[in-house]
């Protein structure tokens, strides 16, 4: 493949930190190591450049859905953008985000390649916001392609568009966490996540007297670690003392990337309570720790834990607190576990990861090139 100008478009970015954001600096310096030139277009304030890439930050709020009928500002300025920057593809990250969606928008209409990734779990309340959404912006029409980064997502996304969605999962560094485990502090639960209602951390701690009574008399009660921090914190620390296990429940508050991969070197098992997840970073981050995980079935997590194989997964809160029992008490089934996790992360590794993004883009690009130009300008209100 010839080098390409590639711009991936969301509204968040650096030095905004989730997962999101963590994808989308990544597959940037994966395509740039490779010889191709990726710039990031973006809401949130911030930086010109971060990481040697150029960013276009957008100096006026996101247009109201009725306003992108209009060719408004934003729009004219993102023609503008895609137009002198000369981009091969536009690669919008999340139908959440507005400014991906008018960059979908923009692009056809430039007759530029479009390729948009869906991040998050698209049930309930929030996929109804984007049918309605549809019905004004008719989103589900602009992008050339688009893609998910799990199975369960792209079941979801290709059910709500009736259109194909393919599976762009996800990648991670593996070899960033290459050490070796010591948990010779005594056992420790450890969950990475942001303390929101969707990751339901209060049902981490109403596992705690579950696995508590789970475990087999002599068995060292578990340390349950929590590293992130959010708006649910004080309402996680009433829950704990309600229940009466806060000596068991430690919130570390955000940690840094390299906090995180200490801990992950001394868990015992890794906790994933949300069943909201569209594939979870933090979890893959575990398996190449080699941390066993155990996670919520019925989300996109079962791209990554094939149950018994390096982890176990619940179909409620009984099966999920029974579950991380099961792999504090049993040493054999723990090691077992933990010999298969990183296998298992191998699979989204960038190196693995990006080559299927580059598959993806030729073949957006291909079809691009096969239809004729929808180009109108677009000009400010």
């Amino acid at each position: 493949m010839n080098p390409l100008r590639v711009a991936l478009v969301s509204d968040w970015y650096l030095p905004r930190v989730g997962g999101l954001e963590t994808q989308m600096r990544g597959l940037a310096l994966q395509l740039t190591a490779v010889g191709h030139h990726v710039e990031i277009v973006c809401a949130n304030p911030g930086p010109g450049e971060i990481d040697g890439l150029t960013i276009h930050r957008m100096s006026s709020p996101l247009p109201r859905i009725e306003t992108v009928w209009n060719y408004n500002a934003t729009c004219a300025a993102l023609a503008h953008i895609f137009s002198t920057r000369r981009y091969d593809l536009v690669h919008g990250h999340s139908a959440f985000s507005p400014l991906s969606l008018v960059g979908m928008y923009v692009a056809r209409r430039l007759g530029i390649a479009s390729l948009l990734t869906e991040h998050s779990v698209l049930r309930g309340f929030s996929g109804n916001i984007l049918r309605t959404v549809n019905r004004f912006f008719q989103w589900m029409q602009h992008a050339d392609a688009f893609a998910a980064v799990s199975s369960y997502v792209a079941r979801e996304l290709g059910e709500m568009s009736g259109r194909e969605v393919v599976v762009l999962p996800n990648g991670i560094l593996v070899e960033e966490f290459d050490r070796p485990n010591d948990d010779s502090a005594g056992p420790m639960v450890l969950a990475v996540m942001r303390l929101m209602r969707r990751k339901r951390p209060c049902d981490l701690v109403r596992a705690i007297p579950r696995v508590l009574a789970a475990l087999p008399p002599g068995t060292p009660a578990p340390r349950f670690v929590v590293a992130g921090d959010g708006p649910m914190r004080s309402k996680v620390e009433r829950e704990a003392a309600r229940l009466g296990v806060t000596r068991h429940l430690e919130l570390r508050g955000w940690m840094s990337r390299e906090q995180v991969k200490e801990l992950l070197s001394q868990a015992t098992v890794f906790a994933l309570p949300s069943s909201w997840e569209a594939l979870s970073i933090a979890t893959l981050e575990a398996l190449a720790a080699g941390v066993p995980a155990v996670a919520m079935s019925g989300c996109g997590v079962t791209d990554i834990i094939q149950p018994g194989r390096e982890g176990l997964l619940g179909a409620n809160l009984d099966e999920f607190a029974a579950s991380l029992a099961r792999v504090v008490s049993d040493r054999a089934l723990r090691d077992q576990l933990a010999g298969r996790a990183r296998a298992a992360a191998e699979r989204f590794a960038w190196s693995s990861v990006l080559q299927r993004h580059l598959e993806v883009y030729e073949r957006v690009l291909a079809r691009r090139r096969a239809e004729p130009s929808t180009f109108r300008p677009p000009v400010a209100a």
